[in-house]
């Protein structure tokens, strides 16, 4: 295999340029993906009421299950999107140029095999998880369409999950939001406008299908305009299908687990309640891990990066991994706060009052979990590139069983808000080992978390959680609390920037800005 850091490492005097270099390109790259990604969010702000107006609770819950057969689907992949960005970054010098076609195309008929099969046995498997799930008759025969034409569209889907991975292996993550953004905000657009002229769950899904196929053509034209050599051999290469389903068997172990832990309490919660009552988990959850954005745009800069500089783990891996967790905690303790402060207040003025009462603490709760859990994407990222894919697979294994026990007791004890403890309980261990995992393999070192830099940007972040917990016990509400809390959120920039700020992270927006203004300017 080809490391293209272990076959020229730079000397000392180079070396923290070509880190400064590293941290640039992650920026950069996380940037891109967050704004791929926030108009879509915005989008979904806007249609999600309209969605629950005209479907209703009952359908909004189906097209919830729809959205999570979704996700668990773009898992069934058997590893090969992530496999592929992973061997492609491998193969970027000069020496491993000539593979890269093959690699490429090995990954596109695999993946449409692979979602053929595995179409047919989901499509096997609708009739019979639908009597386990609690809905009104007349919801039965839709949402038994909508996950079949799910899974027909299963094979294409797969396809553009790979073709995505080659764009953001060779770092132009500019063209994969130029296809992803548009294509997710058209997605929630257009299942609000159909819904509000009356079409129902099934055609919506078929709608969302047909989007998603346009992305995956747009991925492909992409590809082939950045790797010319991909067009003129267009044959796999066998050689590669054993080191791309090696590597990928065990990240799709850790998928389909990760998956389950993503979307098991929503069954269980229609299963023990009912899918009317998912709508007031659902909506919350959806609203929270919007958050994830974030986190998980600086992961999918930070993997191929890893894999391509694998041979210095204790080098550019460690330094991209504490200027991730600085990131993290910069741009998650005052989202999380906001929603502990806030959370329900939003939900007050977007849904309503009874909404509200039923899913304020469902909220609060949920936003500590995916605190623990944005953090986790770091280490995971770096476990997988450095070749462990197989530890984060026994992890999840290893917990997923005790999760499940511990949700449906939860929920039967204590309702909806007992499910959101149980993932609060299980992002938290998950997140401690798999930076324990990731320090064996050198990419993290305790000592870079007890500098007096990065114990200023902790500082902060515990700063502002507990004051924006404190706001409602002062006897803030409506209105005034969201003043205070954008008061609290705006000292706490203010702070950053001037004490916590190292010189790198003040000089990316000044970067961002002189590029704008050149731009506007030719």
């Amino acid at each position: 295999m080809t490391r293209s850091s272990g076959a020229s490492t730079p000397p000392p005097k180079t070396l923290a340029a070509a880190r400064a270099a590293g941290g640039q390109l992650l920026a950069r790259n996380t940037l891109l993906n967050v704004a791929g990604q926030v108009i879509p969010l915005l989008v979904a702000v806007v249609a999600i009421p309209v969605l629950v107006r005209h479907l209703g609770t009952g359908g909004y819950g189906v097209l919830s299950i729809a959205f999570a057969a979704l996700g668990f689907f773009g898992i069934l992949d058997l590893g090969l999107g992530r496999a592929t960005v992973h061997a492609v970054a491998d193969h970027l010098g000069p020496e491993g140029a000539g593979k890269l076609p093959g690699i490429v195309w090995t990954s596109v008929f695999a993946l449409l095999a692979v979602g053929t099969a595995m179409g047919a046995a989901a499509a096997a498997m609708v009739p019979v998880v639908l009597p386990w799930l609690r809905m009104a008759p007349a919801l039965v025969i839709p949402a038994r369409n909508a996950l079949w034409l799910l899974c027909a569209g299963l094979p294409v889907l797969l396809a553009g999950d790979g073709l995505r991975g080659v764009l953001q292996a060779v770092h132009r993550f500019d063209l994969v939001n130029y296809i992803r953004g548009p294509a997710a905000s058209l997605l929630f657009a257009v299942a609000a406008l159909a819904a509000w002229r009356g079409v129902g769950v099934e055609g919506v899904v078929f709608l969302l299908v047909l989007l998603r196929a346009a992305a995956t053509v747009g991925y492909l034209v992409a590809v082939l305009v950045v790797l010319p050599a991909v067009r003129a051999q267009v044959r796999p290469a066998r050689n590669m299908l054993r080191r791309l389903f090696s590597f990928g068997g065990w990240v799709m172990a850790a998928n389909v687990t990760g998956a389950l832990f993503t979307y098991l309490e929503r069954f269980f919660i229609a299963a023990v309640l009912s899918v009317g009552t998912l709508t007031y988990y659902a909506i919350p959850i959806d609203l929270v891990s919007r958050g994830s954005v974030l986190p998980a745009s600086l992961g999918s800069a930070l993997f191929p990066f890893f894999s391509q500089h694998s041979g210095d783990p204790a080098g550019r891996v460690r330094a991209a991994t504490l200027r991730g967790v600085r990131f993290t905690v910069f741009c998650m303790a005052p989202l999380t706060a906001f929603l502990l402060a806030c959370g329900g207040e939003i939900l007050r003025l977007w849904l309503g009052a009874a909404f509200a009462a039923a899913s304020t603490r469902v909220v609060q709760v949920l936003a500590v979990a995916f605190f623990f859990n944005a953090f986790g994407f770091i280490p995971y990222a770096a476990i997988q590139a450095l070749d462990h894919p197989a530890w984060k697979a026994w992890l999840d294994m290893t917990l997923l069983p005790i999760y499940a026990v511990a949700v449906w007791v939860l929920l039967l004890r204590t309702g909806l808000v007992g499910a959101a403890w149980a993932k609060l309980l299980f992002s938290a261990v998950d997140c401690g080992v798999l930076f324990l995992l990731a320090g064996r393999l050198r990419a993290v070192a305790w000592r870079d978390y007890c500098s007096a830099s990065f114990l200023r940007v902790a500082g902060l972040g515990v700063g502002v959680l507990g004051a924006s917990v404190a706001l409602p016990v002062l006897g803030c509400h409506g209105i005034g609390l969201l003043a205070a809390e954008c008061g609290v959120l705006t000292l706490y920039a203010i702070l950053f920037w001037y004490y916590a700020a190292d010189a790198e992270e003040t000089a990316i927006p000044r970067r961002l800005w002189a590029r704008l203004s050149a731009a506007s300017l030719s």
